[in-house]
């Protein structure tokens, strides 16, 4: 075989080879750059805004004297697909407020939507408190949250 046979022989692969390299950075490009902006877009669907302790109310209970505060945390972040779309909607989670100001044992009793209840859920997970006192001593308080999502 000739020199320029064998380059021949050996450029078609390689050739095809760089086609379907090229076509997998760009799928993946695609993927990454679809993946940031739906990120993108649930940050400017209004999520991540401070909520006030005034969203919270708590029942009056023998298990303490004076209810948790809330100290920081911010809303649910709005699914986008939901938001697209105009959907309204709730979530209802329990948790409990320990004696640190840190919450635990989250987790949905209801949802109008699953991911009403997911993003209810990584919001309270970052929620801090004052914790709840009884005789000046802090103590565990657990409620349940109803979180609605209204657009607009």
């Amino acid at each position: 075989m000739s020199s320029a046979m064998l380059a021949y022989v050996y450029e078609v692969p390689q050739r095809k080879n760089h086609r379907v390299f090229v076509r997998s950075v760009v799928r993946f490009s695609l993927y990454v750059t679809l993946a940031i902006l739906s990120q993108v877009a649930e940050l400017l669907a209004g999520g991540g805004q401070p909520l006030p302790n005034s969203a919270l109310h708590w029942p009056k209970s023998s298990k303490y004297d004076t209810p948790p505060k809330l100290v920081s945390g911010n809303y649910p972040v709005y699914p986008i697909s939901q938001l697209r779309f105009n959907k309204s909607g709730f979530a209802v989670v329990a948790f409990t407020v320990g004696r640190d100001g840190r919450t635990y044992d989250i987790h949905v009793l209801r949802a109008s939507y699953p991911y009403f209840g997911s993003h209810t859920v990584l919001a309270v997970r970052d929620w801090k408190f004052e914790p709840a006192r009884k005789n000046g001593q802090p103590v565990a308080a657990t409620i349940k949250l109803v979180m609605p999502f209204k657009v607009g």
